[in-house]
């Protein structure tokens, strides 16, 4: 028998069952010593309720060929003085009821960490037979989000991923966004793990008032492994003040790159998640405040982003509402199962799940023209969404460039995924322009109108006066884009700082007159004359809807 108490049992105030595990008093002489032999009735019955006792007792009851319990009621029980035998008796029922539903919660959380198990689709299912379906019922933006929240998910496909892949769409309330990420929980529980609120905890808690049994049982680190975590609402990760906001993805990055997570504290000690903890994150939310963008860059950029505008075309919307007899609900449905067939198609028939494909021996060597298309818009993410601050006089302070493996990495793959789910072993041009999409949301939002700017090849026309190739003056940008001239020359100046641009006033005896070129002053070449809005030319399909 294991000595849990003092040599001494009439010394109560030494023993702290808190000290305890449940299994140290797991049998009837502990128990007998515990409860029996002490002088004061009171102690017995505290310590006969205590979480402790309870605990083992229960499991006794719920544990096939363990009489514990039984043999408890029938030889120490009635000796209890203070302790009512019927209503022990239900607290011990009660107790033995709730370890059985950890119990089975407990088994299913380690059914999860061994990883996506997913049932064969019914009928083996196309992205062309998903596309139409789509299209019949929504549209053509709600199927382009699909597709990037799809190949987001097949990314988790690809062997060796250094970090988690993760898509937001960001979108004004209402839209429905929700819509289109519920279609990817048709697999719900097999592959996609709906969580609906989740905190810098909620990966691997470590609280120092949980029993050291109890520590683990609610991590989400083991549930989301080699899956997906969907949250359809992020807007409360983005909201807060900066040290809210810098807690959640600091936390984030940390598990993000699939290796586990260690803790200590001076109560629990080492508590950690060793080996492969992979997973990828997709979600929704509404437009970013600047800090919350800010934030996820001092961390480094690891979420990609696809804006989603929802239809607001009146004629447009009262077609597809009233088009035919199906209810929103049932067109919503039809989405979900074609999209479960299809992700189960790809885990099953395809490929052979979680990562079961080599990347670079399936779709290597990729065509010189897509290296550089995606180098280039890698290039363009790194610095477009750079965390930027502006010191005492206003001024942009130039920030520390980021580096440009992960947006390369990130790009590569979801290219890589689209030609997976088209049925292609090769990386081609149309896969690239689903990277121009997330290339153009993938950017603090009261940055994008000039952006656009930017990449549009049908601005900067020289053939204005005193303009050259790819040069405009200050109020032709004022034109294109939805803020006043003074907003504008602020925003323009940030580019400046960044390098996507240059902006610079050759104005003569104190007129100004400022002047936009699209060449910025970097040593890279953008594209092939050096111009990041002549991208196209190197066969990129352009999206217009984002220049519209």
């Amino acid at each position: 028998m294991t000595e849990i108490r003092p040599k001494n049992p009439s010394d109560e105030k030494e023993f702290d069952l808190n000290s305890v595990l449940p299994e140290q008093v797991a049998d009837l002489d502990t128990l007998r010593e515990l409860l029996v032999e002490v002088d004061d009735p009171e102690v017995a019955e505290k310590r006969a309720y205590h979480d402790t006792v309870k605990h083992a007792l229960g499991e006794s009851k719920i544990t096939d060929g363990d009489d514990l319990w039984k043999r408890f009621k029938g030889k120490l029980l009635a000796d209890l003085e203070e302790v009512d035998y019927n209503a022990y008796q239900r607290a011990i029922k009660e107790e033995g009821e709730r370890l059985q539903q950890e119990r089975t919660e407990r088994t299913a959380k380690e059914e999860l960490a061994q990883g996506p198990d997913l049932d064969d689709p019914e009928e083996v299912t196309g992205w062309t037979q998903v596309g139409e379906v789509v299209l019949d019922n929504y549209g053509q933006e709600t199927l382009d989000v699909l597709e990037a929240l799809v190949c987001n998910i097949v990314c988790l496909t690809f062997d060796n991923l250094d970090n988690a892949p993760m898509l937001f769409i960001e979108g004004p309330s209402g839209a429905g966004k929700t819509t289109i990420i519920s279609f990817t929980e048709s697999v719900q529980d097999e592959l996609v793990v709906r969580v609906d609120e989740v905190s810098p905890a909620s990966f691997h808690s470590h609280d120092p008032d949980q029993a050291e049994h109890e520590l683990g049982q609610q991590d989400l680190l083991p549930i989301i492994k080699n899956r997906v975590m969907s949250v359809r609402e992020m807007s409360k990760l983005f909201a807060g003040n900066p040290d809210t906001i810098r807690e959640f993805w600091s936390k984030l990055a940390n598990v993000s790159d699939g290796e586990g997570d260690y803790r200590a504290s001076g109560t629990q000690g080492l508590q950690s998640y060793e080996g492969d903890y992979m997973f990828a994150f997709q979600g929704g939310t509404t437009r970013l405040p600047p800090v919350a963008w800010n934030e996820m860059g001092k961390i480094g950029g690891r979420v990609l982003f696809h804006k989603f505008i929802g239809e607001y075309d009146t004629s447009v919307a009262k077609e597809q509402f009233f088009k035919d007899e199906t209810a929103p609900k049932a067109r919503k449905e039809e989405c979900k199962e074609i999209t479960g067939e299809f992700l189960r198609t790809i885990w099953t028939v395809e490929t052979d799940g979680y990562g079961s494909v080599d990347m670079r021996d399936r779709f290597w060597p990729i065509d010189d023209d897509v290296q550089r298309a995606l180098t280039l818009f890698a290039k363009f993410t790194s610095l477009a969404r750079a965390p930027m601050n502006q010191d005492q006089v206003g001024n942009w302070q130039r920030p520390d460039p980021e580096a440009l493996w992960r947006p390369l990495s990130q790009y590569t793959r979801m290219a890589a995924a689209r030609a997976l789910i088209h049925g292609r072993d090769e990386v081609i041009m149309d896969d690239v322009e689903l990277v121009a999409r997330l290339a153009l949301s993938t950017v603090p939002a009261k940055r994008r109108p000039y952006v656009r700017w930017l990449l549009d090849p049908n601005t900067a026309d020289s053939s204005t006066d005193g303009l050259g190739e790819g040069e405009a003056w200050l109020n032709d940008v004022v034109s294109y884009v939805p803020d006043n001239r003074e907003t504008a020359r602020n925003h323009l100046k940030l580019l400046d700082r960044i390098d996507l641009l240059r902006f610079d006033d050759i104005g003569e005896n104190n007129n100004t007159k400022w002047r936009v070129r699209k060449e910025p002053s970097g040593d890279y070449p953008w594209s092939p004359d050096g111009r990041m809005d002549t991208i196209w030319e190197l066969g990129v399909p352009r999206p217009e809807r984002y220049f519209e």
